[in-house]
């Protein structure tokens, strides 16, 4: 849910709109300085317009372009104690709605392979330099 306030003018009333939005409704508000937005579940991105209207016409649109933040992933499936030089380690988690890509980290000297669109990678671990 998102607010957004503009402040009151006595004799205007706000037109609201959201384009783009999946789904996404103002659930409230329409013609007052406040609105609420309810956004869907499959929301991305999208724009909230706005004018102010009063009897000698109609405002020039204000715009918003509104993100939605991916949501935050599930517990990494894999296992979580491994041999040195054990190879193609498997991890991965639950696909979030919404989200294309994915970006892995893994412990300094270690690789990882992988591709940035998959849920998956696999972990290839080394042996630190010994001189």
């Amino acid at each position: 849910m998102f607010h957004i306030l503009f402040p009151f003018t006595p004799g205007v009333t706000y037109n609201w709109n959201i384009t783009n939005a999946s789904g996404s409704v103002i659930s409230s508000g329409q013609g007052s300085n406040a609105i609420v937005v309810n956004y869907s579940p499959t929301f991305v991105s999208g724009n909230l317009t706005v004018t102010a209207n009063n009897a000698w016409g109609i405002s020039n649109a204000r715009v918003l372009n509104v993100k939605a933040t991916p949501a935050t992933p599930q517990s990494i499936t894999g296992p979580s104690s491994v041999c040195i030089l054990q190879q193609g380690v498997p991890y991965s988690i639950t696909p979030l709605a919404s989200t294309n890509a994915y970006v892995w980290t893994v412990p300094s000297g270690q690789n990882i392979r992988w591709n940035y669109i998959i849920n998956k990678c696999n972990i290839y671990y080394h042996l630190p330099n010994v001189l």
